[in-house]
């Protein structure tokens, strides 16, 4: 079978298109879906918009995240740096994704433009249907505070807060929050709700960070080398964590490390090399953490 690609433009404020995929026989038309998004794109038709369409013709165009030729640059005077060239990848919902690479591969450059921290030089990245490179710095606001859950290396607990008010605090700023006692019932933290994050271990204080993440009912957990500051046993604990956040709780999750021995318990596995995807598989043998040496 052929794809037809009908287009219908409709001009508002913004000069959003509209399109119908079809399927037909045309001599010379898209082949496959992937075929029918670069036409899209050629006709300047935006990503969202042919996710959409795509969606809606029952083809499966979209996946959860996507990232499609996407570059980055950084200008310091004259000088140039590419971080990122021609990065593709796509994630599906509920998934547990890994990014691996080297120190300075392009890993946290990724994660930040696909948390809203940081622009991108060129391309598109779509969360969820919406196009988020399209947003203005007020839309790239509402989507850090409801769509975006990040856990860092370090924890960033407010010191003067116990670990309740450190989980509600971020509730407070949150659409649909989830109760904060019983999100860290659930990291297993019941009985250090009233403990300063002085009081707890680095492990502890790293499930303080997961709860407050989890508090706001996100689209998407990031986490950036979230064990990089434990021991190897702690780490695991909390990677154990992070696999049965998205097992049991339906989330997506992306996970950024250098250690490739973490790679067995994604379901998704994303190599970058020199600022651009190398890879991206599917893993059919899904490893549990506790498994994993390294």
């Amino acid at each position: 079978m052929r794809i037809w690609l009908w287009m219908w433009w409709s001009l508002n404020d913004s000069a959003v298109t509209e399109a119908a995929v079809y399927r037909g026989s045309m001599p010379g038309q898209a082949d496959n879906t992937d075929d029918a998004q670069r036409i899209c794109c050629a006709y300047g038709m935006g990503r969202e918009t042919h996710y959409k369409a795509g969606k809606a013709a029952g083809i499966g165009m979209g996946a959860f995240v996507t990232f499609e030729k996407v570059n980055k640059i950084y200008r310091t005077g004259e000088v140039e740096i590419q971080a990122l060239h021609n990065v593709n990848f796509e994630i599906e919902e509920g998934e547990f994704c890994v990014i691996v690479g080297a120190s300075g591969a392009g890993k946290t450059t990724i994660l930040n433009i696909l948390g809203g921290m940081d622009s991108l030089t060129g391309g598109c990245v779509v969360l969820d249907g919406q196009e988020v490179s399209a947003y203005n710095k007020k839309q790239l606001t509402d989507y850090r505070r409801y769509d975006i859950g990040f856990v860092f290396q370090f924890y960033n607990l407010v010191q003067n807060l116990i670990a309740l008010e450190n989980v509600e605090l971020e509730a407070q700023i949150c659409k649909e929050p989830l109760d904060a006692a019983q999100v860290l019932w659930e990291v297993g933290l019941q009985d250090r709700m009233g403990n300063f994050p002085a009081r707890l271990s680095g492990g502890k204080q790293q499930r303080v960070a997961i709860a407050r993440v989890l508090a706001k009912n996100p689209k998407l957990l990031l986490c950036d080398e979230p064990t990089g500051a434990l021991d190897y046993n702690t780490g695991k604990s909390v990677l154990k964590l992070l696999q049965d956040t998205c097992r049991q709780k339906g989330r997506t999750v992306v996970v950024i490390t250098h250690n490739q021995a973490l790679t067995a318990m994604a379901d998704r596995i994303i190599t970058v090399k020199n600022g651009t995807v190398v890879s991206m598989v599917k893993n059919e043998h899904i490893v549990d953490i506790q498994d994993i040496e390294w």
